[in-house]
């Protein structure tokens, strides 16, 4: 279990301002701790940190397609319960990021469905919370 949320701070800053090198080795840390629910809270809990993973997310040019993919699955990850979906409703940017991911994305069916639902969870929570 992460106990540490200055750590989230410093692969925020990695993400940021450090190498594509730097920023996919940060990423892929955090995509592993984001597979694990038990996880979540506090990869949920730095504002800041999630701020950077959206923004890195959905930004328009992408220079490293692995780091991209890995800030993908976290996104998804942390949207797999309606308990986190609230904490990304300030990112008002990524539900048609999202929608447009998901019109372009090659992808298999399953992630393909990952997408959707996390879509529909995103949305109702913008209808139940807004």
């Amino acid at each position: 279990l992460i106990k540490e949320t200055d750590l989230f701070i410093n692969f925020g800053l990695i993400v940021t301002n450090g190498s594509d090198v730097d920023c996919e080795q940060a990423l892929n840390i955090v995509r592993q701790l984001s597979r694990s629910s038990r996880n979540h809270p506090k990869l949920c809990e730095n504002s800041d940190f999630l701020a950077t993973v959206v923004d890195y997310v959905a930004k328009k040019e992408v220079s490293n397609r692995n780091a991209h993919f890995f800030a993908v699955e976290i996104v998804l990850a942390l949207l797999s319960n309606d308990e986190n979906t609230k904490v990304f409703l300030p990112f008002r940017h990524l539900l048609p990021w999202l929608v447009s991911f998901l019109n372009k994305t090659t992808a298999d069916d399953a992630f393909k469905d990952q997408v959707v639902a996390v879509i529909i969870r995103l949305s109702t929570a913008y209808l139940e919370y807004d």
